[in-house]
């Protein structure tokens, strides 16, 4: 005994294989057990201005998430984030973007996170944040961290899907660090005489 096998149903048997003899009766039990899962990639660009990009720049970013459903025991339940997760851009990135011998300043270079997984639907936040960059005179001008509210629904069929819920989103994912050159400072030495 068998069933055709339906979308997010996992069946499984009891007494399917066997002989039955001629006037006499057998059981099958089948059990179907539902489940759904989804997925969910982030993803930003991060654009330099006042300057190229330089040997030895890097800029690093963080996601971060937790479960903010009503009810939810756990805010870390439902969910696993990308191993690691973390992104980090690089000079070589920005070269690769602009095309190699090409200007790297206003080029937004893309960067992502690996799948996000659910196991449950609910509503969850994520937050990626810019690790504060290291250079000399290069300050972040666009905002450390956006953070994306997401509804994810189930539609019976074992997908669950991540809708994202327009308004609650803070901040913005395309990030923007302006170089600002240490002002000049002039002395003037004058000698009365």
């Amino acid at each position: 005994v068998s069933e055709q096998k339906t979308a997010g149903y996992d069946p499984s048997y009891e007494g399917q294989q066997g002989t039955i003899e001629v006037g006499k009766l057998a059981e099958a039990i089948v059990t179907n057990t539902y489940s759904s899962t989804g997925a969910l990639e982030l993803s930003g660009t991060k654009k330099l201005v006042g300057r190229d990009w330089v040997e030895g720049d890097s800029f690093e970013f963080t996601l971060t998430g937790k479960n903010v459903t009503s009810g939810a025991a756990d805010d870390q339940e439902s969910f696993t984030l990308p191993t690691p997760a973390e992104a980090t851009l690089r000079y070589e990135d920005a070269v690769k973007v602009s095309g190699g011998g090409n200007p790297t300043e206003n080029v937004e270079v893309p960067f992502s996170f690996g799948d996000i997984s659910f196991s449950q639907k609910g509503t969850y936040e994520f937050t990626i944040t810019e690790t504060k960059p290291g250079e000399s005179n290069v300050s972040n001008t666009s905002g450390l961290s956006v953070t994306y509210t997401y509804e994810v629904t189930d539609d019976g069929k074992g997908n669950l899907i991540a809708k994202p819920v327009e308004t609650s989103q803070a901040g913005t994912s395309g990030f923007v660090n302006t170089y600002e050159p240490d002002a000049a400072t002039a002395g003037l030495t004058a000698t009365k005489t």
